[in-house]
């Protein structure tokens, strides 16, 4: 087991391993890189520079920060890891981690986690998505409900976008809460709709647990921060 720390900017995961800042991306089915070989978990990985059309160096332009690797599903959904965010640290290896807490089922589409969410009254299949600093819902779904503000976003092959904001009585594995979602651009939401998923469960669930990733084993494991009241 290996353990790095890991900063959250813009609302994402930033690790640093061996001296290189990785973006923690389980929503993309591709890693991309800045050229050189990355040594991880006594692997060497030569990951490709781009991936439709998009680099890390225009990353970096969209998230505030310098990365030098994407990291996605291609090897995400091979490995075990951990990430906490209260205490900053993403735990990683190449065999299974100790970590009790309630079991997630997970499907998996091109290596990109689906699990089970209820949105309001509609059990729905979402994307978890940990290289999304919003959660996004079908626009059929959030119309039912009021706006209470607007956020601007990034997502590869459509660019900057606004979108109208909803709080949204949700219910995740062993809790209902009250979360966060954007509505779905027309494109996005085309793509979901190909892997039968209605939403991206984005990186607002770390503030509520520690998530173990066991794709290898098609689950997750929560355990709650126990600072939030939920």
């Amino acid at each position: 087991m290996e353990e790095y720390p890991i900063q959250t900017i813009d609302n994402l995961i930033v690790a640093t391993i061996k001296q290189r800042r990785v973006l923690i991306d389980t929503g993309s089915p591709y890693s991309l890189g800045d050229g050189r070989p990355f040594f991880f978990l006594g692997n060497q990985y030569n990951f490709p520079t781009s991936f439709m059309g998009l680099d890390v160096f225009q990353l970096n332009r969209y998230i505030s920060t310098k990365i030098d690797i994407l990291l996605g599903g291609d090897v995400l959904s091979k490995i075990f890891f951990m990430i906490d965010w209260k205490k900053s640290i993403i735990q990683v290896s190449s065999t299974r981690l100790e970590f009790k807490g309630v079991i997630v089922p997970v499907a998996l589409f091109m290596d990109i986690p689906i699990i089970d969410l209820r949105v309001g009254n509609e059990n729905i299949k979402a994307f978890l998505d940990t290289g999304s600093r919003l959660s996004y819902l079908d626009s059929e779904i959030i119309r039912n409900y009021n706006s209470i503000g607007n956020a601007s976003d990034f997502y590869p092959g459509i660019g900057k976008f606004s979108t109208s904001l909803y709080e949204i009585p949700t219910v995740f594995a062993d809790n209902t809460r009250k979360m966060t979602f954007g509505k779905l651009p027309e494109l996005l939401q085309k793509k979901l709709m190909e892997a039968g998923t209605k939403s991206i469960l984005g990186n607002e669930v770390f503030k509520y647990y520690k998530i173990y990733f066991c794709f290898l084993n098609k689950k997750i494991i929560l355990k709650r921060v126990k600072d939030n009241h939920v």
